[in-house]
């Protein structure tokens, strides 16, 4: 027996190849196995300024099949036991768990959880169309009688309301929906700062956007100082405690650990504003300052945002760095080379730099190979994830040639040689 639901989703979704308008994936949650494809309307296509295709279509439903489970739990027992609270009970978790995943890892603010009650479970089952059957070539039972059709807040979004779903996000949600990912505090603030821009609610957007990078920030200085300085966990509290206010950690403190170019593109005038005007709402009027001109308040929004992305991106580095370190070393000893950098990247990215020595002749495939198959069943075995036609990238480096080979997209490819190790051969003049 499979049980399906058509969860209402109001959602744009855009693509730049028309075979990206139709995600779909499988999960297991607990006992049960569960099918989601997204349901809408025809697509259409319309072109970018630069002439490129550009596809889109409008989505009305999440679809779910659910089948398998246990004992009375089982979706055969509960649905021939007609018992709607149970099915209501089961399939919300599974709901939220989608939910969750869209909105925090393909950043709609607009889907929210939802929290149906069990009184409810009759009304709520019929609005998500829910429906139980055994071949997709049979008619299908309609698991609650048919009544008009009832929209309540249950849905996560509101009737009418639409987001944009960007079709290059769907590996990240999808990852997050099938292992069932908890997203961080700091990506729910920032979800949430992103939502009450979109409704244009700009002093919650800015509060929001602050206490992100806030949380960012904590984590990021307390791994810099461990990280990089070497500092104890007691010097730690003393420098980050709550004696030491936002403002002088990103003015300060925080400028001093950034190169010139980071400096300039993190915009560290504006998000020390941004801050300010938060100060200015929780400690005086509980407003924005008055004078402040729209445009201005959202590019500080945006700066706070962007600044707190970049840190993230920065602690997760960091977080990898003595796990890198470790690899490395374990590398350059089997192996007799010298691994000058690894970096653990989002997405189950994997880059390295290698150094094979000063030798006169660049070692053969057969030797760089064996690097690479080690450095594969590594990765492998600390990411289950790791695909390595996808994420691997090494460079092979010998003394004064620099880059002499890559591995990437899962093959090796050598690159021309200069004839001297002082730089390419001299050219015969024109005679």
């Amino acid at each position: 027996m499979k049980l399906h639901l058509y969860i209402p989703f109001g959602c744009y979704l855009n693509a730049r190849l028309a075979e990206s308008l139709e995600p779909q994936t499988t999960f297991r949650h607990g006992d049960y196995q569960v099918c989601m494809v997204f349901e809408g309307i025809e697509p259409f296509e319309t072109k970018q300024p630069t002439g490129e295709p550009n596809f889109f279509k409008v989505l009305t439903s999440i679809g779910l099949q659910i089948e398998g489970g246990h004992g009375a739990h089982a979706i055969d027992a509960l649905v021939q036991a007609k018992d709607l609270e149970a099915i209501l009970a089961v399939a919300t978790p599974m709901v939220n768990r989608v939910f969750r995943a869209l909105r925090n890892f393909g950043f709609l603010s607009h889907v929210d959880e939802i929290r149906p009650l069990a009184k409810d479970a009759e009304d709520t089952l019929r609005s998500w169309g829910a429906e139980f059957g055994e071949n997709e070539n049979d008619d299908w039972t309609k698991l609650a009688p048919e009544k008009p059709r009832i929209w309540s807040a249950l849905f996560g979004v509101a009737k009418g309301e639409q987001g944009l779903f960007r079709a290059e996000r769907w590996p990240l949600i999808e990852e997050a929906i099938q292992d069932n990912l908890e997203p961080g505090p700091e990506r729910e603030f920032l979800t949430n700062s992103l939502q009450h821009l979109r409704e244009r609610n700009y002093r919650l957007a800015l509060l929001e956007a602050v206490i992100c990078l806030e949380i960012v920030l904590n984590t990021y200085l307390r791994l810099y100082l461990s990280t990089y300085q070497n500092l104890s966990q007691t010097r730690i509290n003393k420098v980050v405690n709550s004696q030491l206010g936002l403002t002088t950690r990103v003015g300060l403190i925080l400028e001093l650990m950034l190169s010139n170019k980071e400096r300039d593109e993190s915009r560290i005038d504006e998000v020390v504003r941004a801050i300010n005007w938060r100060n200015h709402i929780v400690h005086k009027t509980g407003r924005l300052p008055a004078e402040l001109k729209e445009d201005g308040i959202i590019d500080g929004i945006w700066a706070t945002l962007e600044l707190a992305q970049a840190l993230s991106s920065k602690r997760d580095d960091l977080a990898s760095t003595p796990e890198a370190n470790a690899f490395a070393a374990d590398i350059s000893k089997n192996f007799k080379v010298r691994v000058h950098e690894v970096k653990f990247l989002a997405g189950h990215r994997v880059t390295l730099s290698i150094h094979t020595g000063a030798r006169t002749v660049s070692p053969p495939d057969d030797e760089l190979s064996a690097i690479v198959d080690e450095v594969i069943r590594r990765c492998r075995a600390r990411d289950a994830r790791f695909a390595p036609d996808i994420h691997l990238s090494i460079k092979f480096l010998r003394g004064l040639m620099g880059t002499y080979a890559i591995w990437a997209n899962g093959k090796l490819e050598r690159l021309p040689e200069p004839s001297s190790v002082f730089g390419p051969p001299s050219l015969t003049p024109p005679s």
